[in-house]
């Protein structure tokens, strides 16, 4: 049903545009490109610019939150926004998996400054939709506050590293084990040549130690930054790690330099 929502509006979005008389030289068409090329997120840090994308589900924000909060009387911001989480609780003792109350819930905490609750929040929301990015952007506020550095979910799991992720000339290296486990995959070592295979979804990636170069199913694939080895864990940049398995990568900056959450989730 959301996502047939969202279609709606992407559709409806289009036939406003067309209906649109032209800006002089203007093309409705370069229009429509233009608010496309607008909403797409620079992700220089992973290496690559993401995908634009009409997300699955219709998402609750920060204002919605505010504006149901508002709506209580009689009362100091502090106690209305405490009567509203517990509306939400509520509702998800009916309806624990109910995914928008969830989300406000979040949001509610981060409002208190609860920012461990509002994580546990936004975490559970990215277990149920994945593929939901503004709630991972709301996570990265939340995390950022907490446990500074920088934390990868995949399919909506937080990825557990031995070897922290590192920044290596502008890319985000990260553990290329902890990540392909995480989503699936089943990961082999050869000593002999310091080369990691994985296999995932039908999909076989080859890296070498100090190689520029990684083979994607037979085929060559060139990386920013070579496979390096840090504390026995192959580190390569995340991007190429989630792509060459066929999963879609995002970044979501956190508060203050150093901290993001990345998301790793099926196309």
């Amino acid at each position: 049903m959301r996502r047939s929502i969202a279609l709606i509006l992407a559709a409806a979005v289009l036939m406003a545009v067309l209906a649109t008389p032209a800006v002089a030289g203007t093309d409705p068409l370069q229009l429509l490109q233009q608010l496309i090329d607008e909403g797409k997120k620079e992700t220089d840090g992973l290496g690559g610019q993401a995908d634009s994308t009409f997300l699955s589900v219709l998402v609750p924000d920060a204002e919605e939150v505010a504006l149901d909060v508002d709506l209580e009387e009689g009362l100091s911001h502090q106690e209305r926004l405490t009567a509203y989480i517990a509306r939400l609780e509520g509702a998800l003792r009916a309806n624990p998996t109910d995914f928008e109350s969830i989300v406000k819930k979040g949001f509610a905490h981060q409002m208190l400054e609860r920012h461990d609750m509002a994580r546990d929040a936004f975490e559970r929301a990215i277990q149920l939709q994945p593929s939901a990015l503004p709630v991972y952007g709301a996570l990265a506020q939340s995390v950022s506050m907490m446990d500074p550095g920088i934390k990868v979910y995949a399919n909506g799991r937080l990825v557990e590293f031995d070897v922290q992720p590192a920044v290596v000339n502008g890319r985000t290296l990260v553990p290329f084990r902890a990540v392909a486990e995480t989503l699936g995959g089943k990961v082999e070592f050869d000593a002999a040549t310091y080369t990691a295979i994985v296999t995932l979804g039908g999909n076989r990636v080859e890296v070498t130690r100090d190689s520029s170069i990684a083979r994607v199913n037979g085929m060559e694939h060139a990386l920013a930054v070579p496979a390096t080895i840090i504390n026995g864990r192959f580190l390569l940049p995340l991007r190429f790690v989630g792509e060459s398995v066929g999963e879609q990568v995002e970044y979501h900056p956190g508060l203050g330099a150093g901290n993001a959450v990345i998301s790793i989730f099926d196309k």
